[in-house]
């Protein structure tokens, strides 16, 4: 999708069009705040379309971030953010155990455990594409630093996974167990009533006795 817009926004795009984008992404922008911030993994609703609304909106900011003359791509063309996104790999790579590693060693709350693993993330990921990525991409396959780079970089990956492997929690953040009993209630059919046989009125059975 991303590639057949790219192409497609190189055409002139109306301003009619840009205004839509403008408008959308900043719903989209909100809606997605507002589940990042009261969505758990527990919520069934996120597996029941919200997890499809979320790729929807994610489709809408990344069209709008494409599209020349919205005001989302003038955002992101700023300098901070532009420079945010050339390391923005490395970044994708170490927050995820930085995080883990907040969780389980330390007492943060959320909003403090973000904050610091984002000033953690921030420079490591500048060291990341200052001495990994960037020589591996300027290397023609035989030079002695390509050489260098291959084996501390195998190292890092290593310690990354053996730091997160070594810092599991005792008990899993989430009761899978528990989750699945609950979908499993929630998805049972709902049980048949069986037929009942209306009894006899006494009026039916005097007429009955007068008949005899």
């Amino acid at each position: 999708m991303a590639v057949w817009w790219q192409r497609r926004s190189e055409a002139p795009t109306s301003s009619a069009i840009v205004r839509t984008l403008d408008v959308a992404t900043a719903g989209a922008l909100v809606v997605t705040a507002a589940m990042w911030a009261t969505a758990t993994p527990t919520d069934l609703w996120l597996y029941r379309g919200g997890l499809g609304l979320h790729a929807v909106l994610t489709l809408i900011m990344l069209v709008a971030a494409m599209t020349p003359g919205t005001i989302w791509r003038h955002v992101l063309a700023l300098e901070p953010l532009r420079q945010l996104g050339v390391i923005s790999y490395g970044g994708y790579l170490l927050h995820w155990p930085i995080l883990l590693l907040l969780q389980q060693e330390t007492s943060l709350q959320p909003l403090a455990r973000f904050a610091v693993s984002l000033a953690s993330t921030v420079p490591l990921a500048l060291a990341m594409h200052r001495y990994i990525e960037t020589p591996i991409r300027r290397a023609d396959g035989s030079g002695r630093r390509l050489l260098l780079v291959i084996p501390a970089t195998a190292v890092a990956a290593l310690a990354i996974v053996g730091l997160a492997a070594m810092n599991q929690p005792d008990e899993a953040p989430i009761d899978f167990a528990q989750a699945e009993r609950e979908l499993a209630e929630l998805t049972a059919a709902p049980p048949t009533a069986a037929p009942t046989t209306e009894p006899a009125t006494s009026s039916t059975s005097a007429a009955a006795g007068s008949d005899g």
